[in-house]
């Protein structure tokens, strides 16, 4: 059996930091506590594919997806 590939963790400070003084609510919500990192399962590294073709700059606009005029209120 293959080696399945695993879900690569962001970059250390890819995210903004979860506590910033200025913002009063982060410090209200911000986790006080180590965050826990849980083990990937096979259904996080086999999960469904979005499509075989990767993702076009239209794929999100769905009234420039097809040569017809789209139906209904813009």
């Amino acid at each position: 059996m293959s080696e399945l590939p695993s879900h690569r963790r962001p970059a250390p400070g890819t995210h903004p930091p979860l506590d910033v003084p200025a913002y009063r609510s982060t410090f209200l919500r911000h986790p006080t506590r180590a965050l826990v990192l849980l083990p990937q399962r096979l259904t996080e590294r086999t999960g469904p594919v979005l499509g075989e073709t990767p993702v076009a700059a239209t794929d999100n606009d769905l009234t420039r997806q097809h040569d017809g005029e789209p139906q209904g209120q813009r």
